[in-house]
């Protein structure tokens, strides 16, 4: 685990706050939790990982107007880690 960490591009920083999958294929969004990120990516637990799009928006406000282009980086039975493809729409 710990040369994976040294491997990384940016430190994570812990954060756990609500959020959303959306495929950007008109099926309802998929509830989730960030549980840390960085620049360069986020970790998020969901009830369904493989329910995860390779690629999707990740919607960090209820209105839908903070959000994320992201791709799959890794899967586990619980969470999904993905690598940012978008700048944060809030810059």
């Amino acid at each position: 685990m710990e040369s994976y960490i040294k491997q990384r591009q940016s430190p994570r920083y812990r954060e756990k706050r609500a959020a959303w999958i959306e495929a950007n294929n008109g099926a309802a969004p998929l509830d989730c939790t960030v549980w840390d990120v960085s620049e360069a990516g986020v970790r998020i637990t969901i009830d369904t990982p493989r329910s995860v799009p390779q690629e999707f928006f990740l919607v960090l406000s209820k209105d839908g107007t903070v959000r994320r282009r992201c791709r799959v980086v890794w899967r586990s039975n619980e969470q999904v880690g993905a690598c940012f493809l978008s700048a944060p729409s809030w810059a």
